[in-house]
């Protein structure tokens, strides 16, 4: 076999955004292999329906709407289905095998897991994925329904997934204002690209905005996944606001007072008119599905806005308000699992390597095929689509606010049209504005203080190593803070606050090492890693149907897997 380049282990392993997940529990599918259906997979795994995993993850839904199953009644029912909705099924349910249908009491959770409403039917082929808090019969027609049933344990104490091990809940450096624990508002997730010491950079995340008290401003900062962070620098810029204004980050490491906003007339998709999902941050997201034959497919999305009010001189940029699904999560750990036994070894060859290259600088690999999202403007005079640049910041969790800065051009008979290409399933977009960049502003940097645990003391070992962190992006390793899994502290900046209202952008530095798995392991194909890096187009082909089987679950075993605590006794069996 020809020896893999130096490279080669760090253009895989930073292929993607860098979601490090924890698997609680065993596995359902082997996304080696295809089986007809479960009774199938239960042959080669019998096992399946009888291991229990520890620790307990928390239940992302209200326990009052998830009724325990009893010895006598229905057991728990979620239908997860191919549009992204997941329904409830809250009371009693039973099979209407003649229609090919499930009826019950059930509660329909939209996209972004808001209550839609009451539902009283479902059809098996609308549903990708069952979940059940117990095994069913194994000539129960359900069984039969979808591509996969997901056994959980003790609905009661919360959601274990038993599959979609790719999908399980990960994270980079995650920070919330004060004392916010919901991992859903999380306020900013850092550096997700920087797998390697060698990888190390500064990632910038819009906070919001406030009025700043005493002086001061905190931050909780966590590691909620199995791997461990190393901090290297944290600081704050703070833009201080005069009333009807509001602060941008610009994708040009610039950052901008705006005091306008030009009208979202329409905006379109494939599936229609998507403007009520873009037009206010409001944390619904306009996403599609992936395409079950390409991974890369292209989509499509036009945006049309009035430009009467503009004077056509002060230069415009485009606000976005994004974050990315599953689909780099899922390629990402699918790469380790390529490694097997052999990742560690091919992480140091990375980092000992002059030639080591990041193929999410979306120039090479799996990051080229996939890309960002790339803008372009209607030029009228010319009659024709002109590329401006791209948004690819990464990761699932936290939402990235940037501003891309459009080059002079002329708005037609009071319009401006504008463009996105994207990788279909790829991207969520919570909002899409046209901004008037009135001036560019100039932040007061703040520096941090001493970081303090929940409890106002010092983080005690093994949650934090070495000491706090000295000065703002210190180079040497000295000022550097080693968070493990579980770790939580509040790190507190101080400085000249401006008075009002003050825009606050956090500044992130540093890396981590991600955590291998147990489960992993046997996914070893060299064959397949090369792929990845050395014909991306043709492996996000191959590798479509595969995630296309788990697509319709993975936002809600993410959600639902989060590592709340130290699992350094590794009791979880991974």
């Amino acid at each position: 076999m020809r020896r893999i380049p130096n490279f080669l282990a760090l253009s895989a392993i930073l292929l993607a955004c860098t979601q490090c997940t924890i698997t609680n529990g065993g596995y359902l599918s082997d996304f080696k292999k295809s089986y007809a259906n479960v009774d199938e997979l239960k042959k080669e795994y019998p096992q399946l329906e009888t291991k229990r995993a520890t620790p307990s993850a928390k239940n992302t839904q209200p326990r009052s709407l998830m009724q325990a199953a009893q010895p006598t009644g229905s057991p728990y029912l979620k239908a997860h289905l191919k549009n992204g909705h997941v329904l409830v099924f809250t009371e009693s349910w039973w099979l209407d095998e003649e229609r090919s249908l499930v009826r019950g009491s059930a509660l329909n959770y939209g996209l972004d897991r808001r209550l839609v409403g009451p539902q009283d039917s479902v059809a098996w082929a609308d549903v990708s994925l069952f979940e059940t808090n117990r095994p069913l019969p194994s000539n129960s027609a359900l069984r039969m329904a979808s591509m996969t049933v997901l056994f959980v344990a003790d609905v009661a104490q919360g959601i274990i997934c038993f599959t979609v091990e790719k999908a399980c809940f990960g994270s980079c450096p995650t920070f919330y204002l004060d004392d916010s624990t919901d991992v859903r508002g999380a306020d900013a997730e850092g550096f997700s690209n920087a797998l390697l010491p060698s990888a190390a950079y500064a990632d910038v995340d819009y906070l919001g905005t406030r009025e700043v008290k005493n002086g001061t401003v905190s931050l909780t900062v966590k590691n909620e996944a199995l791997e461990t962070h190393v901090i290297q620098g944290l600081h704050l810029h703070a833009i201080s606001l005069a009333a009807g204004e509001c602060a941008l980050q610009g994708t040009n490491k610039r950052f901008y007072r705006s005091r306008q906003e030009l009208p979202l007339q329409r905006a379109t998709a494939q599936e229609g008119d998507i403007t009520e999902w873009v037009l206010a941050r409001d944390g619904r997201e306009r996403w599609h599905p992936a395409s079950a034959a390409n991974l890369a497919q292209k989509e499509v999305l036009e945006f049309t806005f009035d430009a009467r009010q503009w004077d056509g001189l002060t230069p415009l940029g485009v606000s976005v308000d994004f974050r990315q699904s599953f689909v780099t999560t899922f390629l990402m750990y699918s790469a380790i699992g390529y490694l097997g036994t052999d990742y560690a070894h091919y992480l140091a060859r990375a980092e000992r390597s002059p030639r080591a290259v990041n193929p999410l600088s979306f120039e090479t690999g799996i990051g080229r095929a996939l890309g960002g999202l790339e803008l372009e403007y209607w030029n009228n005079q010319t009659q024709e689509w002109v590329y401006v640049d791209r948004f690819h910041e990464t990761g699932p969790i936290a939402v990235n606010a940037q501003t891309l800065p459009l080059p002079a051009f002329a708005a037609h008979k009071g319009e401006i049209r504008l463009r996105m290409r994207a990788a279909q399933g790829s991207w969520r977009l919570d909002r899409v504005a046209l901004s008037v960049l009135n001036e560019e502003a100039s932040p007061i940097l703040l520096t941090p203080v001493p970081s303090v645990g929940p409890d106002g003391s010092a983080p005690s070992l093994p949650h934090a190593l070495a000491q706090p962190l000295a000065k703002p992006n210190a180079p040497g390793a000295a000022a550097a803070r080693v968070n493990l899994p579980g770790t939580t502290y509040l790190q507190t900046f101080s400085g000249d606050f401006p008075s009002g209202r003050t825009a606050l952008f956090l500044e992130s530095e540093g890396y981590y090492l991600e955590w291998s798995r147990q489960s992993w392991l046997s996914y070893r194909d060299l064959n397949k890693f090369a792929q990845m890096v050395y014909r991306p187009e043709h492996y996000l082909k191959q590798v479509a149907p595969e995630f296309k089987a788990v697509e319709a679950a993975m936002e809600e075993v993410f959600w639902s897997t989060k590592q709340y605590s130290n699992p350094l006794n590794l009791s979880h069996e991974n």
